[in-house]
């Protein structure tokens, strides 16, 4: 969806800063929507911070308070995580396992215990985007 953006424009030369999981991820999405891509990097794989970092996705991440999550960002932000879910699908097996899924449970008495807040905690709440 961000590489459409970008490239709503018409221009189709882009350069992308840094490759670490990022920039590589943002250059080759580029690259599949018919961008030109050219990265600028001070440091080549693997001695980017990406390379040492273990990275977490879930379609739930806190990404927005409960006030900010209006339907319409509800509808997008599913979008973005099915899309992503296909794509990471596709990543898995592969030599060097890029990607690899793994189960975690939460056991909690409330929606609140399982974020690891207690009750009554007066920090906003993040909207809870799972289904």
């Amino acid at each position: 969806m961000a590489a459409e953006l970008a490239l709503a424009g018409g221009e189709r030369q882009v350069a992308v800063i840094g490759c670490g999981a990022i920039g590589l991820t943002s250059a080759l999405l580029l690259q599949r929507a018919g961008a030109r891509v050219t990265i600028y990097a001070k440091e080549l794989p693997p001695n980017v911070r990406s390379s040492l970092a273990t990275g977490l996705w879930t379609p739930d991440s806190r990404i927005c308070f409960e006030q900010y999550a209006t339907p319409e960002f509800r509808q997008l932000w599913e979008r973005m995580a099915r899309r992503s879910f296909a794509t990471y699908q596709t990543l898995l097996g592969l030599p060097g396992a890029p990607v690899e899924f793994i189960d975690v449970y939460f056991v909690a008495d409330s929606a609140n215990a399982a974020r690891g807040l207690p009750a009554g905690d007066p920090r906003p709440r993040f909207a809870d985007l799972q289904r």
